[in-house]
């Protein structure tokens, strides 16, 4: 599949063709959103960028921390699984989904600045949301900050 470059912030990411970016058609204020146009879920972008102060030294446990008080701050369970990679830029994502939705989270970070990344679909999709996830999953590991 064909994919394309993505700028959002300072992060770019590598996007399969098929998916757009729907932001404009969601509320103001919405953080940076992709969706297939047929698909059943949207991936979110939200980024905290190191302005000034202290500079930050965000590693992999401090990625996993943060997953992990998402969910709980949330109510969403534990991560079901939690993939963690990277060098320059590490993440650190798992799988929160519950009874009603399919849900995913990562944070991603080149030791500085953060990137927050959301999937969410309806449960009742779960077998189409399947292949999304795989689809954010490779999106997420494309990203450079």
């Amino acid at each position: 599949m064909s994919t394309y470059r993505v700028v959002f912030g300072n992060a770019s990411m590598r996007v399969p063709s098929d998916w757009v970016d729907i932001t404009h058609d969601l509320p103001e204020d919405t953080p940076f959103t992709l969706a297939k146009p047929d698909g059943v879920g949207a991936l979110q972008f939200s980024v905290a960028t190191y302005d000034s102060g202290e500079r930050p030294s965000i590693g992999a446990d401090d990625l996993r921390e943060m997953l992990m008080e998402f969910a709980e701050s949330e109510g969403l369970p534990a991560p079901a699984s939690i993939e963690q990679a990277g060098n320059q830029v590490m993440y650190c994502g798992g799988d929160l989904s519950d009874e009603e939705r399919v849900a995913w989270a990562w944070y991603v970070t080149n030791g500085v600045d953060v990137l927050f990344v959301t999937y969410n679909a309806q449960q009742q999709h779960a077998a189409q949301a399947a292949s999304e996830v795989s689809d954010a999953k490779a999106i997420v590991a494309s990203i450079e900050v």
